[in-house]
């Protein structure tokens, strides 16, 4: 009952670490995209904040979708072989969003794959994967015995 429990905790605290990193993604992509402006007035800041606080939650949604499937195969893998390094979650975060880029760009025919955006991607899926480490990541492979500790001699006292 333990293991099965952990395992349990185990998922919810994947899939909670897997939102955090689509947000913390989506908010990186957002930082970059208003750095480009440059607002003369209140008035544009204003407006240029309304607009990151729509865009976000619909940003957010486009990249959990887009990038779940292969974030739950990356997750099973460093589950599986136990991989707790941040260099794997970020560099896997960054390999995700280039296949993403990549394959949204194959589908649309004549289109050029612009090197700036590719970059913004994978840096932010390499922040991404760096938050889902940070979470979840650092004790991924963890096993729970299920079994109590068991004492070979006296404790000594």
């Amino acid at each position: 009952m333990i293991r099965f429990l952990s395992l349990i905790f185990r998922i919810i605290v994947i899939l909670i670490a897997y939102v955090a990193a689509v947000l913390s993604a989506t908010l990186f992509l957002a930082a970059l995209i208003a750095g480009g402006f440059q607002p003369q007035s209140d008035q544009e800041m204003m407006g240029l904040s309304a607009g990151m606080i729509v865009a976000v939650p619909v940003m957010s949604t486009l990249f959990g979708y887009y990038s779940f499937v292969p974030a739950m195969v990356l997750v099973c893998v460093s589950e599986i072989l136990g991989r707790r390094d941040w260099l794997f979650h970020a560099l896997g975060g960054a390999l995700i969003a280039l296949l993403i880029m990549v394959w949204q760009w194959s589908r649309e025919p004549g289109s050029v794959l612009d090197s700036g955006i590719a970059s913004a991607a994978v840096a932010a899926g390499i922040v991404g994967g760096w938050i889902y480490w940070l979470i979840a990541g650092r004790r991924a492979g963890h096993r729970i015995s299920g079994s109590e500790p068991t004492s070979s001699g006296s404790s000594g006292s």
